[in-house]
């Protein structure tokens, strides 16, 4: 079982919330690693970097009870059994330049669909952003034919923008 993800008035309904679900999950003899409230730091057993912990596709910074989604980080490798292996990323706060170089000269229809759709939202907090990418991906298909197509200078020019 992970994350809760309940939201109370104050933070003794909460604290209750939590102990009454440790006593629940103790009698099934299922652990927990602990539970995070707003305003504290996270539990050390639940966060990776002492600030935020993973919710879904979210980071949740609980000092400041603000969300983060999480963005992938850009790379053209494939996946192997739901790994990426041995590909480079593209670091955030490159240059246009930088991103010209990192990105595939042939860049294909295939590679521009799957970068749009590795961003996920529940919430739909992306959504306008997402709504531009999308009708610049109609504009890839409409120019070409098949999934594996190269797309034109230009607008591979188009995407390095988006990418960055």
């Amino acid at each position: 079982m992970d994350n809760l993800v309940d939201s109370k008035v104050t933070k003794e309904e909460a604290v209750q919330l939590a102990k009454e679900t440790t006593e629940v999950l103790d009698r099934l003899n299922i652990p927990t690693k602990g539970f995070s409230f707003t305003g504290d730091d996270p539990q050390p057993e639940e966060s990776i970097d002492g600030i935020s912990i993973d919710v879904n596709s979210m980071k949740w910074i609980t000092s400041t009870d603000a969300i983060e989604i999480k963005i992938p980080l850009l790379h053209f490798g494939t996946k192997r059994r739901g790994r990426v292996v041995g590909v480079d990323y593209f670091e955030p706060g490159g240059s246009f330049a930088k991103m010209d170089q990192f990105v595939p000269q042939q860049l294909t229809r295939r590679m521009i669909v799957s970068k749009r759709a590795s961003l996920y939202d529940f919430l739909g907090k992306l959504e306008p952003i997402k709504a531009k990418l999308k009708l610049d991906e109609r504009e890839v298909v409409l120019l070409t034919s098949g999934w594996d197509d190269v797309v034109s200078p230009e607008v591979r020019n188009k995407w390095l923008s988006n990418f960055l």
